[in-house]
């Protein structure tokens, strides 16, 4: 059956975008009509069963866009009243990645052959993380499944854009520091030697300054392989120790401590966590499992065992507000939050509330240590050319009088 793309106005206004499955434009059209919805523009995307008119498969490997396609879609397409199967041909046929393609028809013969969405998609577990298969099987138990993944790309849409804020905001710093970094090397290794050959003809004396960093150059220069071989091995070292539970504890302990960074870490774990925790709750999964889930989802160990003291504290019969008190790693906005949920009947949506507070807390707090951190970077490496350049160059004049 042929599959068409439309974008129309909904009748509060809105305007939205989606798929309609129909035997004809005009039939597709009537069906849209049937919905409330006011078409503007509709393009056949052929037929799914269509092998000649599938869209050309530009990627082999999976990238994140393409599972929060295939979640925003199916939602969309289900929500529709289109059976899972041809919903998920559909999408086989939208999307652009040749490896995305390959697990969806992987999943459409294991539904075929009598599996669920969720055990369909747990056979991909490179692709679908245990949060989504939870909220799956929350949603197949609830007749809910539209909901859970409408749900569910949300939560995903948010976390990629805190992500991507968070990014966009360190990366020009970050290549501040890499070329910092190599101007001070290009001193070291190539304008430093030219120098000291200068005052090495002239046996000139050198102030202490120069010696040091002649001497700083000079070592760089016999030994830098060992250096870098010895910086390789101290990073894989590191990374070998922070593998382990107690490095790892302590890392995050540390990060948590870090002035700015730290407080922007918290914020950023927050919003992370409020927003799982409000999709679970909200997909019916109950509170103690939907707070093991959310812990292990935290990406942080110490917010990790404050969850798990709560999971107990909750099955002592405490409330989840009382449970998160006993931790101060829990922020008093969080815990107030929470309280007014419990008390008002409303908690998934105060939950909610408080991943949208902590995400525009994190937007922020990015945005100034980008503003920050640049004139910083420069300010430093500015200190330091000027103190090479001083080192370098008062010998020079004095040097030059002394041959006058």
């Amino acid at each position: 059956m042929p599959v068409y793309n439309y974008n129309a106005r909904a009748s509060s206004g809105e305007m939205v975008q989606g798929i309609q499955e129909a035997e004809s434009e005009r039939l597709a059209v009537t069906a849209l009509q049937n919905r409330g919805l006011l078409v503007i523009k509709l393009a056949s995307l052929g037929s799914a069963s269509d092998p000649s008119r599938r869209r050309k498969l530009r990627r082999r490997r999976i990238r994140s866009e393409d599972t929060l396609f295939f979640l925003d879609q199916l939602a969309m397409l289900l929500e529709a009243g289109i059976p899972l199967v041809r919903s998920l041909e559909i999408i086989a046929l939208l999307t652009e990645s040749q490896r995305m393609n390959e697990v969806i028809g992987a999943i459409i013969s294991n539904i075929r052959a009598g599996s669920t969405l969720k055990d369909s998609m747990a056979r991909h577990p490179k692709h679908f993380p245990k949060l989504w298969l939870f909220l799956v099987e929350a949603g197949e138990t609830s007749g809910s499944v539209p909901m859970v993944l409408k749900e569910l790309a949300k939560n995903v849409k948010s976390n990629h854009l805190l992500m991507k804020k968070i990014i966009s905001a360190l990366i020009y710093p970050c290549i501040l520091v890499i070329c910092s970094v190599g101007v001070l090397l290009l001193f070291m290794l190539r304008i430093i030697p030219i120098f000291q050959k200068i005052f090495s003809q002239f046996n000139a004396k050198l102030p202490p300054l120069t010696m040091a960093i002649i001497n700083i150059s000079t070592v760089i220069q016999h030994y830098i392989f060992f250096i870098a071989f010895m910086a390789i091995g101290l990073f894989f070292l590191s990374k070998k120790y922070i593998s382990t539970s107690v490095g790892r504890r302590q890392l995050d302990r540390l990060l948590l401590l870090v002035p700015v960074l730290g407080e922007g870490l918290n914020d950023f774990i927050h919003a992370r966590i409020c927003i799982i925790l409000s999709t679970l709750i909200k997909s019916g999964v109950n509170l103690i499992q939907s707070l093991e889930i959310a812990s292990r989802a935290a990406g942080n160990s110490v917010f990790e065992n404050a969850f798990l003291a709560a999971t107990k504290g909750i099955q002592r019969g405490q409330t989840l507000s009382a449970s998160l008190q006993t931790d101060p790693i829990f922020s008093p906005m969080f815990i107030q939050l929470v309280t007014i949920g419990e008390e008002s009947g409303s908690l998934p949506a105060m939950i909610s509330k408080a991943s949208e507070f902590y995400a525009e807390r994190v937007d922020t707090l990015s945005t100034r240590i980008g503003i920050l951190v640049e004139p910083l970077v420069l300010i430093i490496v500015g200190a330091f050319v000027g103190i090479i350049a001083y080192a370098l160059f008062v010998p020079m004049f004095s040097l030059s009088e002394a041959i006058h």
